[in-house]
C-alpha cells in the first residue's frame, strides 16, 4: 500500500499570512484621514485664522538702532601708572577691562536705565504742540513706591524694549530700542549714548580727581625734601670752599649732589604727573566711537503676517490628525479586558453599597 504525501494545511498557512490584528495599514490610515477631511481643513483653516490675528492685532513696534565702539585710546595710563613706569615699576590700571563685554553689562545696569527712565521725552500730541512725558508714564508702569516703580520699569527696558548685542570679530556694540512709538524709540536710545558717554567722562574725572588730589599732596612734599637738600649742599659749599683737596670733603660733597639730583628728579616727575592729572580732571573726550547714529524709525516692525499664517495652517492640520485618529480609536471595537474591568468595579460598587451604614440600617 503506497504512503500518500502529508495533507498541507492550506487554511492555517493563509492564517499565517494575514497581518496581525493590532497592525494598521497605510490605507486604513488614509482612508480614515479622507474620510475626517472636513475637521482638518476646519481646523487648518480655524488656526491659520488664530495666526493672522495675533500678527495683526498687536500694537505697532518701532525700533531705533545704534552702534558704537569703544576706543582703544581710552585704555590709556593713568598719571600715577605713567609716574610709577618712570621708575620701572608696573601698575595694573584695570582700563582694559572696558571692551566691548563691559559696555554691554553696562547699558543694562541700574547706572544707565535709572536716569533714562526718568527723563523727559518729547510726545507729539497730533498738532504743533508736544508734552514732556517719561518712560515711565509712557509704558504705564505702576508701583507700590517709586523704587518699586522704578525696578519695575528697568525690568521692563531690560526685558522687552532694549536689546544689545556684541561683535566679537569687529568689537562693535549695538544696541536697538523698541517702542510703540517711533520718536520715543529714537530718543531712548539717542538718551542711552549719552548716558554711556556721562558714564565714561564721569568715572575718568573722579578717577583723575583723586589723582590729582593725591598727587598735589606728593608734589608739595617733594618741594620741600628738594630745597630741604639744596639747602644742606649751600651750607657745605659756604662751609668748605677748598673741598676738593680733601678726600673726605668731597665724598660727602658727592653725597649731597646726588640726594638734590634724586629729590630733583622726583620732584620733576611728579610735577609732570601732577599737571596731567589736572589735564585729564577737566578734558571731555569721549571714549566711544559711534558708528552709527540712532534714526526715528520711517517703518514698524515686520509682523511675519504670511509665515505666522503658514505656522498656523500646518499646526491646525496636525490637531486635526489627532483629533480624527483620536476619536476613531474610541469608536472602535470594545477590548474585552476592559469590559471585564467595567464589569468589576460595577459588582465592587454594589458590594460596597450594601455594606454601607445608612443602606443596612434602612
Amino acid at each position: 500500500m503506497s504512503e500518500q504525501p502529508p495533507r498541507t494545511d492550506v487554511t492555517a498557512l493563509n492564517r499565517g499570512l494575514e497581518p496581525p490584528d493590532d497592525e494598521i495599514s497605510l490605507v486604513q490610515v488614509t482612508a480614515v484621514l479622507l474620510n475626517g477631511r472636513r475637521t482638518i481643513v476646519g481646523l487648518s483653516f480655524l488656526f491659520a485664522v488664530v495666526g493672522f490675528l495675533v500678527a495683526i492685532l498687536p500694537a505697532k513696534k518701532y525700533r531705533a538702532t545704534a552702534e558704537f565702539v569703544p576706543q582703544e585710546g581710552a585704555s590709556q595710563l593713568s598719571s600715577l601708572a605713567s609716574l610709577a613706569g618712570r621708575f620701572g615699576i608696573q601698575v595694573a590700571t584695570g582700563q582694559e577691562s572696558q571692551g566691548p563685554d563691559f559696555y554691554q553689562k553696562l547699558l543694562g545696569s541700574r547706572a544707565v536705565l535709572g536716569p533714562v527712565l526718568g527723563a523727559k521725552y518729547e510726545v507729539g500730541t497730533g498738532g504743533a504742540r508736544s508734552d514732556s512725558v517719561s518712560l515711565l508714564d509712557l509704558a504705564e508702569i505702576n508701583g507700590a513706591t517709586p523704587q518699586v516703580r522704578v525696578a519695575k520699569g528697568i525690568k521692563w527696558l531690560q526685558d522687552k524694549a532694549l536689546a544689545i548685542s556684541v561683535d566679537a570679530q569687529t568689537s562693535i556694540v549695538t544696541l536697538s530700542v523698541t517702542t510703540r512709538w517711533p520718536g520715543i524709540s529714537y530718543q531712548v536710545a539717542t538718551a542711552l549714548l549719552a548716558e554711556v558717554q556721562n558714564f565714561n567722562l564721569e568715572t575718568r574725572h573722579t578717577q583723575a580727581q583723586a589723582e590729582r588730589e593725591f598727587l598735589e599732596g606728593r608734589v608739595d612734599a617733594a618741594r620741600k625734601d628738594l630745597r630741604s637738600a639744596e639747602g644742606d649742599l649751600q651750607g657745605f659749599l659756604q662751609n668748605n670752599r677748598q673741598y676738593a683737596n680733601s678726600p673726605e670733603l668731597t665724598f660727602q660733597h658727592d653725597r649731597l649732589q646726588r640726594q638734590v639730583n634724586m629729590r630733583q628728579d622726583l620732584y620733576t616727575s611728579l610735577s609732570q604727573s601732577y599737571e596731567q592729572a589736572r589735564i585729564q580732571e577737566v578734558q571731555n573726550t569721549p571714549v566711544i566711537t559711534i558708528v552709527e547714529r540712532p534714526i526715528v524709525p520711517p517703518l514698524n516692525e515686520r509682523r511675519h503676517l504670511l509665515l505666522k499664517i503658514l505656522l498656523g495652517l500646518i499646526l491646525g492640520a496636525m490637531v486635526g490628525v489627532g483629533v480624527i485618529l483620536a476619536r476613531r480609536a474610541f469608536a472602535g471595537q470594545q477590548d474585552p479586558e476592559a469590559d471585564a474591568l467595567k464589569g468589576a468595579w460595577a459588582e465592587t460598587k454594589q458590594d460596597l453599597r450594601r455594606l454601607a451604614p445608612w443602606r443596612r440600617r434602612a
